[in-house]
């Protein structure tokens, strides 16, 4: 399927090598905002008070850089960071005379750093700009020569949250408790992010339907799939983590709940450089991990490519109960597991970056994974009781085997056609495959546990996945005037399902034709989109976009062609607007339409074999969800508060618990709902007490209100949620650092079902050692094994009630280690000729 889209996704991969040097750093992240920014028509009134306030003054910070014994230090480096989060504000070069002015410093408390070629950096202490006294003279800043030094490293330790506009991010890279852990663990963790390890979904501020980018690239996994993978990905191989609650008009419209973008580590340094780290635990079973990445830069040519291993082997358990009427009886079943898997994972990929000319840039890229998750003789032990009287004992000896293939190419093209003009084309293709055996040995017994009879069943469960896309961007940006982006995109894909249920009668096989089928769906997305952004005075930015995509889908099997067909085109508009009151207030307003469609899973109309008397099953008449969303963010200095509304119709739940009528068999489907409203409040704020201790914390409040149908009722739950995440970092020592984090959440709705409260508890010591980067991690997870999920539904009206128990994590210890090698440093004058670049863009 082929899909365009116009727009820089990953736009960061199009910089120069030099591009994560602290003076291109703020270019990038205004660029970052620029790119993800929407008109808000509603407050166009309010926009007009915003530009009559009266804009602060701005203020200089002057100096003088030389040696120890007063001679002037020559084009010396100076960078000024925010004292509150050390976030990197401006930065300037000394002249000859060694003298230096940095201007349009707005009011706030800064500190500078200092340094130069063959001698020790040098930091200020702090001080304060204000209109009063709107000048800092710094003296003359003596720099100690240091002759074992041949290079200048201008480094900003990144927070491990930054809480920006349009997004959240996480810098993985810089958290303790991270290391050693998987990319579905950091995500599990992450501030207003709820992962759903029964039914492999994602949910992002209350809503589901989340979609993972890798890089700042789609990679159309289902959402089963897609956690799949992140299970088995090394949080060691990522560099950070973006939450997009409202993406613009050039990302794909799928996603009622916005995009997460998970951005590997690809190192920037010239020469040859890398990393690799290696983690063991245990918890009830081991885990471990190891990952390696390797990067080569030299002139036009960049090759990098990482390699993760993860082990996962901890128990697993899980309960469910039912309690039901069925004509004048009382029946309630009570199913129990305990689990003991081997989950192996893989994942490579290789890239080339080729710089043909000064305009031109050709990327190619190869990927692919590998996981086995493999569990023997797991004993399921299911109870019936008819009117408090055991009536029959099933055990199930079950032999599983889940088996996730993928491998992935894409090429693209950026073109410069001209000044502030850009062009770019990109074609991928990625291939997944599933293959799901499972072998039961089943025994019953009545309810004096007199064997009744063996029965043995096996299912199977193949499915191979292709996508084929197709994209071109472009982008022109005319400066006071505005900026123009446009594209198309068109996306084809296949997918192929064979299930089978087959029981062992009289030595032979004999297949079920209720759960044996074979199915097919062919979907293709074409979608074209426009956006323009300009300025509403020197302090208001407004964007607007419109995305449009048309959907063909045909599913089908070899007995029953055309189950669905279906074909229809929708608008999605995306409109923004900020205003920055000064430097230390933000406020933005921001409007979104999106859609969730069925996953192929959801849609098949197959039953899978759970147990004899639980199945899970598709459902062909499931309707693509649509959502508006409404969002409004305050940012007063580093402190975010976010207000946002979602109107979600005919939103997908999965996994929901249908009882057959008239019988006790239970079928989990994924249905549509009537509709879903959700409001939430969440404030973001880093904070410093002291140089060595930083702190953030992340305060969510979600309020739902879902109507939907069950069993020809209609049911509405209104469900408040209370989510609260926290991260004490403290610098006991220059080498020695502890991180404390841990959240809460208070529960949520899962379709009409409600999930009870449940946190963690985390705490990481972490060493530096050597020069060379090496640092020594120890751990212990999950501190009070408080990560369960509880979730029950009780339908009075119905006499129905239904609850469930998983635990998928367990505590453990473990113990990490990583270490940098190769060069790690730029040349000095790359990073001299970068700061006159961007201070001539200032």
């Amino acid at each position: 399927m082929l899909k365009v889209v116009v727009g820089f996704e990953g736009f960061s991969l199009n910089f120069a090598p030099r591009e994560r040097t602290e003076f291109h750093y703020s270019l990038i992240e205004a660029l970052t905002k620029m790119k993800t920014s929407i008109l808000q028509v509603i407050c166009i009134v309010s926009v007009l008070f915003f530009i009559s306030k009266p804009v602060s003054g701005q203020m200089q910070i002057l100096g003088k850089v030389a040696d120890k014994v007063g001679k002037p230090l020559s084009f010396a480096n100076i960078l000024v960071f925010n004292v509150q989060d050390s976030s990197f504000v401006k930065g300037d070069i000394a002249k000859e005379d060694g003298s230096f002015t940095i201007q349009n410093i707005k009011e706030g408390a800064y500190f500078c750093e200092v340094s130069m070629l063959g001698f020790s950096k040098k930091n200020t202490t702090f001080f304060q700009l204000i209109p009063q006294a709107p000048t800092m003279d710094l003296g003359v800043v003596a720099l100690t020569e240091n002759t074992e030094l041949n290079t200048v490293e201008i480094v900003a330790k990144k927070p491990l949250f930054e809480q920006k506009i349009d997004r959240l991010v996480i810098n993985v890279e810089n958290s303790i408790t991270s290391a050693g852990s998987t990319a579905l663990d950091v995500l599990e963790r992450s501030p207003g992010v709820m992962v759903n390890r029964q039914d492999n979904t994602i949910s992002l501020s209350g809503k589901s339907g989340v979609v993972v980018m890798i890089n700042g690239k789609l990679n159309y996994m289902s959402s089963d799939a897609a956690v799949q993978m992140l299970s088995g990905m090394s949080a060691g191989s990522i560099e950070k983590i973006e939450l997009l609650s409202t993406p613009p008009s050039n990302l794909d419209a799928e996603g009622n709940a916005g995009y997460i973008n998970i951005l590997l580590k690809k190192n920037q340094n010239e020469g040859f450089s890398g990393s690799y780290a290696f983690t063991a635990g245990y918890g009830r079973g081991t885990v471990g991990n190891g990952s390696f990445n390797l990067n080569y830069r030299h002139k036009k040519i960049t090759i990098y490519g990482s390699y993760d291993y993860v082990h996962l082997g901890q128990e697993q358990n899980s309960r469910t109960y039912r309690r039901i009427m069925l004509g004048n009886n009382l029946l309630e079943t009570e199913t129990s597991a305990l689990r003991h898997p081997s989950d192996n994972n893989h994942n490579v990929r290789i890239g080339l970056d080729y710089q043909l000319d000064a305009k031109t840039m050709v990327s190619l890229a190869v990927s692919g994974f590998s996981k086995k998750y493999a569990m023997n003789n797991t004993l399921n032990e299911s109870t019936l009781s008819r009117n408090n009287v055991v009536d029959t004992l099933i055990r199930l000896k079950i032999n599983e085997v889940n088996l996730w293939k993928h491998v992935g190419a894409s090429f693209g093209v950026q073109r410069i056609l001209r000044e502030n003009e850009a062009l770019s084309f990109g074609v991928d293709y990625l291939h997944y495959d599933n293959d799901q055996p499972v072998n039961y040995n089943n025994t019953w017994f009545d309810g004096k546990n007199n064997l009744l009879f063996n029965q043995t069943v096996r299912s199977t469960k193949i499915t191979p996945i292709n996508f084929g896309i197709v994209k071109m961007d472009y982008s022109r940006d005319f400066g006071k005037k505005g900026k123009l982006e446009m594209g198309v995109k068109a996306v084809m894909s296949q997918f192929k399902n064979n299930v089978g249920v087959e029981t062992l009668m009289f030595n032979a096989w004999k297949a079920d034709p209720d759960f044996t089928a074979k199915y097919r769906l062919k979907e293709s997305i074409g979608a074209a989109y426009t956006s323009y952004e300009t300025k509403w005075g020197p302090k208001t930015t407004v964007k607007g976009g419109l995305r449009f995509e048309y959907t063909q889908s045909n599913l089908g099997s070899e007995e029953v062609p055309n189950i669905v067909d279906r074909k229809y085109g929708r608008l999605f508009p995306s409109l923004f607007l900020t205003h920055d009151y000064n430097k230390n207030k933000t406020l933005s307003f921001s409007y979104s339409r999106r859609i969730t469609r069925p996953t192929f899973k959801d849609l098949a109309p197959f039953t899978f074999f759970i147990d004899p008397n639980t199945f899970l099953s598709g459902n062909a008449a499931l309707q693509p969800a649509i959502s508006d969303n409404l969002k409004a963010d305050y940012r007063f200095k580093s402190t975010l508060f976010s207000l946002q509304y979602s109107y979600t119709s005919s939103p997908i739940a999965g996994f929901q618990a249908r009882l057959k009528p008239g019988s006790n068999k239970l079928y989990y489907v994924a249905e549509n709902q009537k509709n879903l409203q959700t409001y939430s409040l969440t404030i973001g704020q880093p904070y410093s007490p002291v140089k060595w201790w930083t702190t953030y914390t992340n305060l969510a409040g979600v309020f739902s209100v879902v109507n939907a149908y069950n069993n020809g009722y209609l049911v509405t739950v209104k469900f408040p949620n209370v989510t609260l995440y926290n991260v004490q970092t403290f610098s006991l020592t220059k080498k020695v650092t502890l991180e404390v984090s841990g959240y809460y959440n208070s529960g949520g709705l899962w379709g009409i079902s409600k999930m009870k409260a449940f946190g963690e508890l985390n705490v990481g010591l972490q060493k530096r050692m050597g020069k060379d980067g090496g640092k020594l991690s120890i751990g212990y997870d999950n501190i009070f094994n408080s990560s369960i999920y509880r979730i029950n539904l009780n339908l009075p009206e119905q006499q129905q009630y239904f609850e469930t128990r998983l635990q998928f994590t367990q505590p453990k210890f473990k113990i990490s280690w990583s270490q940098n090698f190769g060069n790690q440093k730029m040349k000095a004058a790359a990073k001299r000729a970068e700061a006159e670049e961007k201070a001539r863009v200032e």
